[in-house]
This record gives C-alpha cells, structure tokens and sequence, in this order.
C-alpha cells in the first residue's frame, strides 16, 4: 500500500484521504504541527491504482501489515471507515485517531440498498468517465455547503478527483464502499484508542452516527463544527487542526 513519507521531523501521524481524494488532501490540517506526515494513497486511487485483495477487511489487514507499530491517525469519510476497521482489527496498531465523517456501517437491508447504491455508482464511473463523474460526485446533496468555498478551492477538488482514473475508482467503490464494510457497531464497544469524532453541523446523518458512536466507544470525544458540512478537512481545515492538538 502506498505510503508518502514527509521529509519533517516530529511524531509520526498516519493520514488517509476519503473517497476520491489525494494523499495531500490533509497538507492543509497539518501544516504547522509537530508531526512527521505518513500520507496513504487508498487502494483504487491516483493514476496507476494498486488492488488489494477481495474485501473491505484485506486492505485493513493489509495496511495492518505496513504499520511498524503503534501509531497515531487522522483520517476523512472512507478512509476514516478504513482507520475504524484497523482499529477493531488490529486494536494494538492505534494510539490515538481523529475521524472525521465517519461511519460504522450497516446491518441488514439498509447494507443490502447501500451495495446496489455502490454498484450503480461503479458502473457509472467505468461507462460515463472520470470527467463525468468528477462533476456529479460534486453535485451530491452531502457536499452542498461546499458550494460556498472559493472557486480556486472547488477547482483544485475537482482536479484531485479527475486525477483518477475510471477503473481504479469503480474497484474502490465496489471494495470500500460503506455497503461493502461489514457492520463495526458491536465492536466499538472493544476499541482500545482514543478516538475524535469530528462531524460538520449541517451533516445531519453523520452527526447522529456520531453521538451513536460516542456511547458505545470506551475512549471518546465529539467535535461538532458549525457551519459545515461532510467534509470537515476541507471546509474547516482549522477545526480540523485544533481536534488533532487537543487529542495530543
């Protein structure tokens, strides 16, 4: 799994971008802190995508693999559900981590809607482009308050999702896709870091799942942030930042 190592110096922090996203997607965040940043690129992602195995839990394991110990994680909306996967996995591989949109995914029907909902979206992307779905991804009412930001904002997004490429980004949604994770509710009960939950105000489905997994984690915090939607990184980067420092 491909793993960007910064040149600083400072405490190792593990970063992972969501669906679509870069490895630099967290730069601004950390820009500042005293950390050494690890930038994930997800399977499926960049110009020449890496496939890893057959299911959500073969890429937790093998990112497990690539840890040389305990670490510390920051990590948006997919990679956050892959981080959340690690940490039940491979609990003795976390020290601390700040989630930002994240789920624990879905049981029953609703797991069963979610997949066909992937598959759809995977099977848009392999026939419509990455063009194409670059612009309707960006239409989705979950990232509407982001329709507020600069435009030199929202053009270097689209960039960074266009900079994919079709087949990479249908492996991912087929493989690390909410619908394809299995459900980590009764497990959080057993996670072992210190876990931030972080959500946008206006992302109400996320800021429910948020106080749901507040109760049920032994070691946690929520941070809701007003005026913001899904992706908290991005939107309120600073928000983002003081989480990280006050979980240190």
């Amino acid at each position: 799994m491909s793993m960007l190592l910064s040149p600083a110096s400072g405490h190792p922090l593990l970063l992972i971008h969501g669906f679509a996203g870069q490895p630099d997607a967290w730069d601004t965040v950390v820009e500042g802190l005293d950390v050494r940043a690890v930038r994930l690129r997800l399977p499926g992602h960049g110009p020449t995508p890496e496939r890893i195995g057959t299911t959500f839990e073969d890429v937790i394991d093998a990112l497990a693999a690539e840890l040389e110990g305990p670490c510390d994680l920051a990590a948006y909306s997919m990679g956050a559900r892959v981080a959340l996967g690690l940490m039940v996995r491979h609990p003795e591989r976390v020290n601390r981590a700040v989630l930002v949109g994240v789920s624990p995914g879905l049981d029953g029907e609703a797991r069963a809607a979610r997949q066909r909902w992937d598959e759809r979206w995977a099977r848009s992307i392999e026939g419509e482009g990455i063009d194409a779905f670059a612009e309707a991804w960006a239409g989705l009412p979950l990232f509407a308050s982001q329709r507020r930001l600069p435009r030199a904002v929202l053009e270097a997004q689209a960039e960074a999702r266009r900079n994919h490429t079709a087949e990479g980004l249908a492996w991912a949604m087929r493989h690390l896709g909410t619908g394809r994770m299995p459900s980590y509710w009764d497990a959080l009960v057993a996670v072992l870091a210190n876990v931030t939950l972080v959500v946008g105000a206006l992302d109400d489905t996320y800021v429910e799942i948020a106080s749901r997994m507040n109760e049920r984690l032994p070691h946690s915090t929520v941070v809701e942030v007003p005026a913001v939607g899904h992706n908290v990184v991005l939107e309120a980067p600073d928000a983002c930042r003081s989480a990280l420092v006050r979980d240190a």
